[in-house]
C-alpha cells in the first residue's frame, strides 16, 4: 500500500491532482487513514471539487472527532 500512497505523494507534488486522487482512494479502499483522508482532501481541494474535500474533511472528523492532526 506505501507505493500507492507513494505515488498519490509525486503525482500531488507535480500537480497531477486527479491522479493523486486515484492513488489515495485506492490506498484508503485498503485502509481508512486519517492522513490519506486529508491528502485526497487537499487534492479535491486543488481540482475544485470542494464536496469531496468536505466529504473527506467530515468523515476524518466523524472517525476521530478529537484528532485535531489531520486538520489543516
Amino acid at each position: 500500500m506505501m507505493d500507492v500512497v507513494e505515488s498519490g505523494d509525486q503525482a500531488a507534488a507535480m500537480g497531477n491532482h486527479a491522479a493523486a486522487v486515484k492513488h489515495y482512494t485506492a490506498a484508503l479502499a485498503v485502509r481508512t487513514d486519517l492522513e490519506l483522508l486529508a491528502k485526497r482532501s487537499k487534492s479535491f481541494t486543488a481540482l475544485g471539487d470542494h464536496k469531496g474535500a468536505v466529504c473527506d474533511h467530515s468523515l476524518a472528523i466523524r472517525l476521530a472527532p478529537n484528532d485535531w492532526s489531520h486538520r489543516a
